[in-house]
């Protein structure tokens, strides 16, 4: 889409047309004004007019110069105080926005576009404060959660058997050594079922067992029936058996607890078979 012709042009370029066109039609309502009453004059009136013509002209020609120079001034100031300060104040109430945030206005033009700078610049401030708290508050829970996953893998790596934490669409968000080492065997691997963050834990332990268990606590939780975990036996891609037990990860939404995701514990059962 276009921009409109006028967009496309600069202030002082504005300006010129718009002192061009004002001069151009108080000039041209002068010259039809006095034609039009010239040729409503009879024959005999008309030619005592151009008799006095000499002696008529001059005042209101000097009249219309007064004038012109009025508005010339006018629009000068008009221009130079208001219309010049507002398109640099919505350029640089762009910069703060898109660029720079801390940007201010500098106050220029009359006086009720320094207070309009003045306003514009104030809410940049409060805008800026909010900015940096929310900053503020997103690091600091960033750090917190960063700490709390560090403890979580700490405990998780001292735990006798592997811990897989994943979403209900099966991808692993984290998981300890154990799990590592029990699950990214050389035989598993040829298959193309290593564990890792965002990886589908389907590749490498057997699916439909896990989708059963997912079903049954999904419906336990329709039913407002708590299922803390359950037991199951699966195997891996390869030959080895895993046993495997599920336990919920809820969240709270309007005080009714949904499942978003789940955590395997396995055992490796292989020897016992």
């Amino acid at each position: 889409m276009q921009n409109p012709f006028g967009k496309r042009l600069s202030p002082a370029v504005k300006y010129w047309i718009f002192l061009i066109g004002i001069i151009t039609v108080i000039f041209a309502v002068i010259f039809g004004s006095f034609t039009a009453s010239f040729l409503h004059l009879s024959p005999e009136e008309q030619v005592i007019v151009e008799q006095l013509f000499n002696k008529l002209i001059p005042f209101p020609f000097i009249g219309s110069i007064i004038l012109v120079a009025f508005i010339c001034t006018m629009v000068s100031l008009l221009f130079r105080y208001y219309i010049i300060p507002v398109l640099r104040m919505a350029e640089q109430t762009r910069l703060i926005t898109a660029a720079n945030p801390e940007y201010r206005i500098v106050p220029e033009g009359a006086r009720e576009m320094v207070m309009l700078a003045d306003v514009i610049n104030e809410s940049a401030d409060a805008f800026q404060k909010l900015q940096n708290e929310v900053d503020e508050k997103i690091y600091r829970s960033g750090l917190a959660l960063k700490e709390e996953r560090n403890r979580l893998a700490a405990l998780m790596s001292e735990l006798p058997y592997g811990v897989v934490v994943c979403n209900l669409d099966g991808k692993v968000m984290l998981y300890n050594r154990k799990a590592l080492d029990m699950l990214n065997e050389e035989e598993t691997q040829d298959d193309g079922g290593a564990i890792g963050l965002g990886r589908s834990i389907f590749g490498v332990l057997e699916r439909d067992p896990l989708v059963h268990a997912l079903e049954v606590m999904n419906h336990a939780f329709e039913q407002d029936q708590l299922k803390p975990a359950l037991g199951l036996m699966t195997k891996l891609c390869g030959q080895r058996f895993i046993r495997v037990n599920m336990a919920p990860v809820t969240n709270d939404t309007n005080g009714k607890r949904t499942l978003s995701g789940f955590v395997l514990s396995l055992e490796d059962i292989t020897g016992e078979i």
